[in-house]
């Protein structure tokens, strides 16, 4: 009997199926037997599913929404290593789609650069994205593309495709790239306006009787040996064996037809032995209009160079060049391209609650965080990691946060700049939102600062440890919390849990015990060590980051594998993320050579936390994240090298994320409408997300006379306001009819910063990926303060706007009154009142203390790498004259006057000083300036290099080398100098330093000798005290200076005056002894001067330690040294450095290091604007004549108020301290500074009114 069928077509299919399964079994198990199939091929296929790259660079924390994936086969029997292929826009399906948001990665994770050709906002189908591709010989390559981001920047650098890439325009500066060889009366060969193709010039050539092909343009060809030399290949180079087009536009005028005659364009390879080959295109005669001409040509095997060269073979006539270009031609049947496989992020959002979510009205601000989950399982339970001190600008305090998911609030810690966030599991492709809250009333925490550490190559690069940057409550709540996967971690349970282990031999090395007073309040690890272990030695010392200076005299201790401990497993996940942290105190002053450790062993690495312990310190927290294996075990030992008791606790090991994406969000945003201007501190930087506080203070500045300072007002709307007009009144006497010139008005402008500040090494990452720096992400800081008399102002945009005032000395002192008004459209949207108080005293028009800045020369990138030339912008419009004067106003000086020419005159050596003096005449006679250095064309020298060689500017001088045999010298004795080069260079120094005392300006230079010498490598000391000693010899009260960063005993009685770090710990032992050998101190401060900081912390600190130290100066490296736009950019490109002859290193400096100041021009305006820093510094020079005003009629008083007021200035020098990239936790509170200073000039008031006239 059949059944009857219900009428929904599904149930009834399904019940069809389960009556046919039933009458046959077999065909129901091999049905079962295939879908399970299908599940695990489906499974299959999803665990081997490429996961959705992210973050990718400058994507603003946005996952692209999209990508697709190309296959690119290497048909040839030859490696592609950074082929560039060109694939059309259409045929990627990025047609209509922006180019910002364009990111390439390859099968190993890394981003490539890649080029957009041409250059557009958004792709049509005649632009072709070029991938520069490596793969091996007959293989396939797998490349992904991304895109559809909208919140992603454009990225700074693009693939540069092997090219003469300046392509032949006078308008860019390309004549400096071409070499012309004319004879007088015969050839004329240069720029021409008399027409061009394009631009407004171009090259022009008549009658060549010399050679057709002297004028020439190198080609970047990077040889085998070359590259071997440089140890790193040049971007946009060419290589043997590839193929070239070379094109140009020719024109002919009049140019007599005859027989291998003609102008065209063509290629000379030169090889060894001075051989070389030419080949060109065809010539072209008569007179014709512009004519695009070009052949192709295969570059030898063996060639060493080549250069484009202008073919000119005229009798009679003109010829005119313009646009020359050679491009790299990859035959297309060598490769085949497959796009495939496009495909969409599937992405869920947490909920996440929109009106605001605590009750206390201290809290005006909140950060929407993210975290992404894009696997196909949910997380585990762990913490989440926010940058805190980096994305709230401070180093605050615990109680300065809460954290609150959808109402609720969420336990968290802080741990070393970090703030650790508990987490529930996050589901399978899922953005999990959270908010941090930010008080308003937010406190820096005071740092207690351990040490300083040196990072990399560079004597510079240091960073500072700090011994209190976590929060003890809130790590116990994680440490007891379900995340943590250390059961026992406290040892409450004694070592239940635990198994014991030792190295081999080591079983008697010491013993464990549990101890009271644990860092949470229980127990602890008490581990003890029984006997002293020797110390093994290692003389080669490698610098962190893969860099080395070669063979180092003091070796670095080895420590032996003598070890003992104990360990249990935990669960982990592989390709998962991991944190571990536990603490550790010592309990013996000899526990500083003890190295307790927790790691996580899992595969071929092991992952350590932890580090040397001081006995002093108390309770310390170690912490470290990595990525599992699988059957990873944690565990815990020591290396034991003294006798000595450690303790540790409070264990911690979690599943973690890290969080990609913030929102800011005021509170005041969520209210009605506002405009809001409230005054900022100018050491404080303004952000966007700067919310207006629930009272402002009074705008209201004071100043001593030959002053200068700066009102900052903060300005924040929540509409659009554009072309907000800003007038400043004149300050007028209270009460009287005095005035003060109007103040001048700047806005701050932000700029880009892609990661926190540090020395970044490359060596690792090819020319063809993209160098993304660890921790990388997108910050805007203010900078520029460029002059203008408007402001725009987004909807929820915080801007700031500086006033300049200034009292001479012949202004009135009382408080004086004014007012800044914004008006929109002649309708006054804001009034801001302000007040002005100049002082009864004068500080010295010019400055009192040395402050040396250096030029950088009229170059925008410094001549290191490739040019990245702005569009019709060759050089900065000023010259060094002009920059000194403008340094002047913030009581700087550039590094140097010109150079001084030394040449042969009757058989001896004589000084060209006009150009010197002319300078000199101006800087120390108008303008006051304090200090320079000599300049020195007499072997300067640096880190483990050998000394430069000396040329007289006589034109056929040969150079002087300073030892014989080949640079660099690798087997002279460093200690003896060749005669000629110490004949020459003490003749040049009598010939010096006679005219400095004709003129009065010995007391006003250092001999700046060597920079950052690396002491530490054989033969560096040894050639600095020969080169010192030689110049002692003629002159022996020659103030040799060098940035040693640190007091070298090898270099005393060579050195006498010591460039030395602002921040370490030695450094008051090293100045106790510069000052008893009688020599004198300089700062030297590479490398702190940052654009992102949240405060200009060590720029207007640095004059105050110099008044503490008794240092007669501060240096630093650049004023002007850009390497991109810096009105967009606040970070450079890398460069290749050179510590010593046979190292190179890929490094990238600090965000805006090298320069304090920015070239107009390229904003269109001839005119050179400051920055936020360079005024906080002429602020500190203003600030250290104030205390020296003190200490002098302190001295004269005997005054004992005074004398505690100078007490509390010199306090604020503190070693070691946490140096000027963080600037939070160097000057934790600006106010205090500020409110000291003002004490200063009451006390200076106070005495000068008690103290009579003589």
């Amino acid at each position: 009997m059949c059944p009857k069928f219900p009428q929904n077509k599904q149930v009834a299919k399904f019940i069809h199926l389960r009556l046919a399964l039933r009458q046959n079994r077999r065909h129901y198990l091999g049905m079962r037997f295939f879908a399970v199939l299908i599940a695990l091929a489906t499974l299959a296929q999803t665990a081997h599913a490429r996961p959705w790259d992210y973050p990718l660079y400058l994507d603003h924390g946005t996952p692209a929404a999209k990508r697709v994936k190309v296959e690119i086969e290497n048909k040839t029997d030859t490696d592609f290593k950074a082929e560039p292929i060109r694939i059309s826009a259409k045929k990627l399906g990025l047609v209509g789609e922006k180019t910002a948001a364009i990111r390439v990665v390859c099968e190993n994770g890394k981003e490539l650069l890649f080029a957009i050709s041409p250059q557009t906002e958004r792709f049509s189908e005649k632009t072709f994205l070029v991938i520069p591709a490596d793969c091996a010989a007959k293989k396939t390559a797998n490349f992904w593309v991304y895109y559809k981001n909208p919140d992603a920047l454009e990225v700074p650098d693009f693939y540069i495709e092997p090219s003469a890439s300046e392509n032949f325009d006078a308008e860019n500066g390309a004549e400096n790239l071409w070499t012309y060889r004319n004879k007088p009366n015969k050839t004329a060969v240069g720029i021409s306006t008399k027409c061009a193709h394009s631009g407004k010039s171009s090259l022009r050539a008549v009658r060549d009787e010399i050679s057709p092909y002297a004028h020439k343009m190198p080609l970047r060809l990077d040889t085998k040996q070359a590259v071997e030399k440089r140890k790193f290949p040049r971007e946009g180079s060419f290589s043997p064996n590839d193929t070239l087009k070379i094109s140009a536009f020719v024109k002919a005028d009049n140019i007599e037809a005859a027989k291998d005659a003609g102008a065209g364009i063509g290629i000379v390879y030169m090889f060894a032995g001075g051989k070389h080959k030419i080949e060109r295109s065809e010539l072209i005669s008569g007179q014709t209009d512009w004519r695009k001409i070009s052949f192709t040509t295969k570059i030898p095997a063996d060639a060493t160079s080549a250069a484009v060269a202008v073919v000119a073979k005229i009798g009679a006539g003109e010829a005119y060049f313009d646009d020359i270009k050679v491009s790299k031609i990859v035959p297309k049947n060598n490769y085949a391209v497959k796009v495939s496989e496009r495909e969409t992020l599937d992405l869920k959002k947490s909920d996440s609650a929109e009106k605001w979510e605590t009750n206390d009205k201290n809290f005006n601000l909140r950060i929407k965080t993210s975290f992404f989950n894009f696997g196909e399982k949910p997380t585990g339970k762990g913490v989440g990691i926010i940058p805190i001190n980096i994305v709230a600008r401070g180093n605050f305090r615990p109680s300065d946060y809460k954290v609150y998911k959808n109402g609720t609030e969420i336990p968290h810690a802080l741990l070393n700049g970090e703030m650790l966030v508990l987490l529930d599991e996050i589901a399978p492709k899922t953005e999990f939102v959270c908010n941090v809250y930010i008080a308003e009333n937010r406190r820096n925490i005071e740092p207690k600062i351990a040490v300083s550490k040196q990072a990399s190559y560079i004597l510079s690069d240091l960073v500072s440890e700090i011994e209190n940057g976590c929060d003890v409550a809130g790590l116990a709540k994680l440490a007891a919390s379900s995340a943590n996967k250390i059961e026992n971690a406290n040892f409450a349970k004694g070592f239940d849990g635990w198994n014991f282990r030792s190295h081999k031999g080591a079983e008697n090395t010491g013993e464990f015990s549990l101890a009271e007073g644990g860092v949470f309040g229980g127990k602890a690890l008490s581990i003890r060590f029984n006997k002293d272990i020797p110390i093994e030695q290692n003389k080669e010392f490698k610098f962190p980051g893969g860099a080395s200076s070669g063979k180092h005299k003091y070796a670095r201790q080895k420590f032996p594998n003598h070890w003992f401990g104990i360990r249990r497993k935990i669960e982990t996940e592989a390709g998962r993320k991991y944190i571990n942290i536990a603490w550790v105190k010592g309990l013996e002053e000899s526990v500083y050579q003890q190295i307790p450790r927790m790691a996580v062993f899992g595969g071929k690495k092991n992952f350590y936390v932890g580090a040397v312990i001081k006995p002093t310190a108390g309770w310390q927290v170690k912490s470290c994240t990595y990525t599992a294996k699988s059957g990873d075990t944690i565990w815990i030992d020591a290396f034991g090298l003294k006798k000595a008791d450690i303790l540790v606790d409070g264990l911690f090991a979690a599943e973690c994320l890290d969080a990609t994406k913030f929102e800011y969000q005021p509170r005041a945003d969520f209210e009605k409408p506002h405009t809001s201007a409230w005054s900022v501190s100018p050491i404080i930087k303004v952000f966007d997300f700067f919310a207006p506080p629930t009272e402002s203070g009074k705008a209201a500045i004071s100043l001593a006379k030959n002053e200068c300072e700066n009102l900052q007002l903060a300005l924040r709307s929540n509409e659009p306001l554009r072309r907000l007009e800003i007038s400043a009144t004149a300050p007028k006497l209270v009460g009287g009819s005095a005035t003060l010139e109007a103040p001048t008005v700047s806005v701050a402008r932000n700029v880009v910063c892609d990661a926190p500040s540090r020395y970044q090494i490359f060596n690792g990452v090819k020319f063809n990926e993209r160098c993304v720096p660890k921790n990388s992400i997108i910050q805007t800081y203010p900078d520029p303060l460029v002059r203008q008399n408007f402001v725009d102002l987004s909807p929820y945009k915080t801007e700031s706007v500086w006033l300049k005032f200034r009292a001479d000395e012949a202004a009135v002192a009382g408080e004086y009154a004014g007012k800044v008004e914004f008006k929109d459209g002649g309708k006054t949207v804001l009034a801001v009142p302000y007040r002005v108080r100049v002082r009864n005293f004068a500080i010295p028009k010019a400055s009192s203390l040395g402050a040396i800045f250096d030029s950088r020369g009229r170059s925008f990138n410094g001549g290191w790498r490739l040019p990245k030339k702005i569009a019709g912008i060759t050089s900065k419009f000023y010259d060094d004259a002009q920059l000194q004067e403008f340094m002047a106003q913030y009581r700087v000086s550039i590094d140097e006057p010109p150079r001084i020419k030394f040449y042969t005159k009757d058989g001896k050596l004589t000084a060209d000083f006009s150009d010197f003096d002319k300078f000199c005449e101006n800087a120390f006679g108008k303008l006051g300036t304090r200090l320079m250095y000599l300049p020195n064309p007499m072997g300067r020298f640096g880190f483990a290099n050998p000394i430069n060689r000396i040329k007289r500017d006589d034109p056929d001088a040969k150079p002087i080398a300073p030892y014989d045999g080949e640079y660099p010298y690798a087997e002279a004795d460093k200690k003896i100098l060749r005669p000629e080069f110490v004949s020459e260079l003490q003749a040049r120094t009598k010939l010096l330093y006679r005219h400095l005392d004709e003129k009065g300006w010995r007391d006003r230079f250092l001999w700046y000798v060597c920079d950052e010498p690396h002491c530490d490598v054989d033969g560096i000391a040894e050639m600095t005290k020969a080169y010192c000693a030689a110049v002692k010899a003629v002159e022996p009260k020659a103030r040799l200076y060098s940035s040693t960063w640190a007091y070298i005993p090898m270099l005393a009685g060579a050195i006498n005056v010591w460039g030395i770090d602002m921040s370490s710990d030695r450094t008051p032992t090293d100045i106790e002894k510069i000052e008893k050998r009688g020599d004198e101190k300089v700062f030297t401060t590479d490398g702190n001067y940052c654009i992102n900081t949240p405060y200009c912390a060590q720029e207007r600190l640095i004059p105050l330690y110099c008044f503490a130290g008794g240092f007669i100066a501060h240096e630093y490296w650049g004023v002007d040294w850009y390497t991109r736009n810096p009105f967009k950019w606040g970070f450079h490109y890398d460069r290749i450095s050179s510590p010593s002859p046979t190292v190179r290193n890929r490094t990238r400096y600090p965000n805006g290091d090298g320069y304090f100041l920015y070239s107009g021009e390229i904003i269109g305006r001839n005119e050179i604007f400051p920055s936020v820093r360079l005024e906080s510094v002429r602020d500190g020079q203003e600030d250290y004549e104030y205390f020296k005003i003190l200490e002098s009629l302190a001295k004269k008083t005997g005054d004992a108020s005074a004398q505690e007021t100078l007490r509390k200035v010199k306090s604020f020098a503190v070693y070691p301290n946490a140096r000027g990239t963080r600037s939070a936790e160097l000057l934790p509170n600006p106010s205090k500074l500020e409110s000291l200073r003002e004490e200063v000039a009451e006390q200076i008031e106070r005495l000068s009114a008690e103290t009579p006239r003589r």
